[in-house]
């Protein structure tokens, strides 16, 4: 089978959820797209061609091959989890048994396999080898430590005279590029982990009203603090006051909390506004809708010149 170069790290079956239902017959479903770094109106695009990256899952084999074994696990997971996600739509029930931890799973991987996890992962990794080299450098030793052993590693020898090499090290003007194993460990070590906490929370769906509709984003589950601006990164979640929302279409939202009780209630207008609000913060490049929303386009656009919006993150 030949391997596919377009991997979506947001799943299409997800992002079908948010189709406009009024599109023409016949025409392939689409969504709306808004795009953060953009002063655009939103366009409309089918799900197989938005939230895609060129062989994004893929590692480098020994005979310049592309291993795809996180892209092959994660389409086989999507399999058992979109029948899931239909059911709990159609129910309106949250989840229970063993269900509840697939669910719980997918929340995970949601959460862990985007294109701003990466990013962030890259980032963090870059600062620390950053850092590292000021401290490697304060030591000719430690220094010429490190050199023997890069020689080791890479089977031949550094001509760099040692104080060029620390000039080199200190001024900070090269590319970092972090092994990609780095991020996939993310999916693969790191989702699993959080799988009993998100289990553990109190699950409630809220159903938007008559009017108003629930958005999306390239990175839909956010974690918050209730009641304030502040966004947690998944350690977060041990916090007694955090929220967990993740749409699940323009109709219904998941809320994961610790305190309360599992159930499916009706949110206000307000509630809708504020939990959408918090999606285009936390989102990456894009937001997604089932419809054009003048509201969302605004926001789209006041996010790009601010930070923080003011968030209630309240969504009854």
């Amino acid at each position: 089978m030949v391997p596919k170069k377009k991997h979506h790290y947001i799943p299409q079956f997800y992002l079908r959820e948010f189709s406009d239902p009024y599109g023409p017959k016949g025409q392939e479903p689409y969504v709306w797209v808004y795009e953060k770094r953009m002063d655009k109106l939103a366009e409309k695009r089918s799900p197989k061609n938005i939230a895609t990256e060129t062989h994004f899952y893929s590692v480098s084999g020994v005979t310049s091959t592309r291993i795809q074994a996180v892209e092959d696990a994660l389409s086989r997971f999507e399999s058992r989890v979109a029948p899931l996600l239909r059911e709990v739509l159609s129910s309106r029930q949250v989840p229970q048994g063993k269900e509840r931890l697939l669910f719980a799973y997918f929340l995970a991987v949601m959460l862990t396999r985007t294109l701003k996890v990466r990013q962030e992962i890259n980032a963090a990794m870059e600062d620390l080898v950053r850092k590292m080299n000021v401290v490697i450098t304060k030591s000719e030793d430690r220094l010429r430590a490190v050199i023997r052993r890069m020689e080791r590693d890479i089977g031949e020898r550094i001509h760099m005279p040692i104080t060029e090499l620390r000039k080199f090290m200190l001024n900070g003007k090269f590319e970092i590029v972090p092994s990609k194993e780095w991020s996939l460990m993310a999916i693969t070590e790191v989702a699993p982990s959080l799988v009993p906490m998100l289990a553990e929370m109190r699950w409630k769906l809220f159903v938007s009203p008559n009017q108003s509709v629930y958005i999306t984003s390239d990175s839909p589950v956010v974690i918050a603090e209730s009641g304030t601006s502040r966004l947690f990164s998944p350690s977060g979640l041990l916090t007694n006051n955090v929220m967990v929302t993740f749409p699940l279409s323009p109709r219904v939202c998941l809320a994961l909390r610790w305190r309360g009780t599992d159930g499916c209630c009706s949110a206000t207008k307000r509630g809708v506004l504020e939990t959408n609000k918090r999606t285009i913060v936390f989102a990456q490049k894009y937001v997604f809708s089932s419809k054009y929303l003048k509201s969302v386009q605004s926001l789209v656009r006041s996010s790009r010149t601010a930070k923080t919006m003011t968030l209630k993150v309240e969504l009854g």
